[in-house]
């Protein structure tokens, strides 16, 4: 999608890569402006190109060294307030000073309050942040604030590494549970808590783990990490109380396998393919019998369709280019009609392009049938095995009745080939039918 050029995008030094990423997404250019250092490390700042009247976004966070790139926001909302800008959102991916948002002690600064004073004061008319430290922090600031959330792309993310039956959330301490109880809500997994108290900056005691983690897989959510002494804290408490190790992601690759053999058996439910990787064997086989959530596989799918139906086709057209396969027009009344698939004509770049486009066309039809029909594959394999049951049959009449008109039995290669006992026993009930 395309933007209109009254939007400009501009990175920080802090966010060169992120704000590339953010204007391939959205279809449009980053803006052209120059950050720079004079000798004694002042940051200079100059826009290379007109931004009057423009809508301006400024990304950068105030990541480490936090000092630095906080100025060279500061700086740059600044020069394009000068510049005429007719509107500028800084956007923080990280807000530094966060912690620092109430005086807990005597004689301690609200650093988090000044930095909010600082942006707006440098002519920010919006800012745009993710997962602020507190909440409240928002109202530190005079102009609108949107506090974007993560929760979501973690959702995504965790549900592909493990099965939500046997997972529990940490919050590894209680003024973040509010928004941990809502991320372990996403992952409809229960909720633990670390109480643990802070002798002093950046040292951290675990006093107490509240809630049920034995024989569970422990996730631990925080919104950020400083010297990661909480979080080796809050594991070793979880693991005296006898949680789970954990267990390795689920290699895309596989669910990839999964999804490409269920589409081709007409499975397009995740619960249905969840179970069957449980229950049967060629899927047992593809997931090396390990458990699937259906939540992984239906994340997998919806996160990347377009990416999974190009493999799909060139896969299959790559396997009837070979001829390890053979394609077939399905009809809506069940009508199959070969494809041709001669040898002479997979020599050819035509015939290669015949069956790429037969190949999109099979797994169009495959992917509406499994939509419309997620229980498609099991009634295919309980058909097949009636048909079988029913070939079985006919063939005992036969043979029954063979026997008693005094015909010779016919031996079969394979299975069904009589051995030697086969013989005496068969010859005996022979004799037996004559002589009645």
């Amino acid at each position: 999608m395309a933007y209109s050029d009254e939007m400009k995008i501009f990175a920080g030094t802090a966010s060169s890569s992120l704000s590339e990423r953010i204007c391939a997404h959205l279809g449009t250019a980053c803006g052209n402006a120059a950050v720079t250092h004079f000798e004694d490390g002042e940051i200079r700042v100059q826009f290379q190109e007109n931004i009057r009247g423009k809508d301006v976004f400024l990304v950068n966070s105030t990541s480490p060294p936090v000092n630095d790139h906080l100025i060279e926001l500061l700086i740059l909302i600044d020069a394009a307030r000068r510049a005429s800008a007719a509107r500028i959102t800084a956007v923080l991916p990280y807000f530094g000073y966060a912690r620092q948002d109430r005086k807990d002690r005597p004689r301690v600064p609200i650093t988090a309050k000044l930095v909010s004073n600082l942006i707006v004061a440098a002519g920010a008319d919006r800012v745009l942040t993710v997962d602020l430290h507190c909440d409240q922090i928002q109202g530190f600031f005079d102009i609108p604030v949107d506090h974007l959330s993560s929760e979501i792309a973690f959702t995504r993310h965790f549900r592909q590494l493990r099965p939500s039956e046997d997972l529990v959330v940490v919050s590894p301490d209680t003024g973040s549970v509010h928004r941990i109880r809502r991320f372990a809500n996403r992952l409809e997994a229960p909720l633990a808590i670390v109480d643990k108290r802070r002798p002093k900056a950046n040292v951290s005691e675990v006093m107490n783990l509240i809630g049920e983690v034995k024989d569970r897989h422990a996730l631990i959510f925080d919104d950020l990490i400083d010297t990661g002494g909480t979080l080796v804290k809050a594991a070793e408490a979880i693991k005296a109380r006898g949680s789970n190790a954990g267990r390795a992601a689920i290699d895309p690759r596989i669910l990839f396998a999964l999804w490409l053999y269920a589409t081709l058996q007409g499975v397009g439910s995740g619960r249905e393919l969840a179970r069957l990787s449980d229950e049967h064997d060629a899927y047992r086989w593809i997931c090396g019998g390990v458990s699937v959530n259906y939540h992984a596989l239906n994340d997998f799918r919806s996160g990347n369709a377009e990416l999974m139906d190009e493999l799909l086709t060139a896969n299959v057209a790559s396997l009837a280019a070979t001829g390890a396969i053979t394609l077939e027009r399905v009809a809506q009344d069940g009508m199959r009609v070969r494809a041709s698939a001669g040898a002479a004509s997979l020599r050819r770049e035509a015939s290669l392009r015949e069956h790429l486009q037969e190949a999109q066309e099979l797994v169009q039809t495959l992917k509406e049938q499994a939509e419309r029909d997620p229980g498609l594959e099991q009634r295919r394999a309980q058909a097949a095995r009636q048909r079988a049951a029913r070939e079985r049959q006919q063939r005992q009449i036969a043979r029954r009745q063979r026997l008693v008109d005094g015909q010779p039995q016919q031996i079969r290669p394979g299975n069904d080939q009589p051995g030697v006992d086969d013989h005496d026993r068969r010859g005996r009930e022979q004799r037996r039918a004559l002589a009645a």
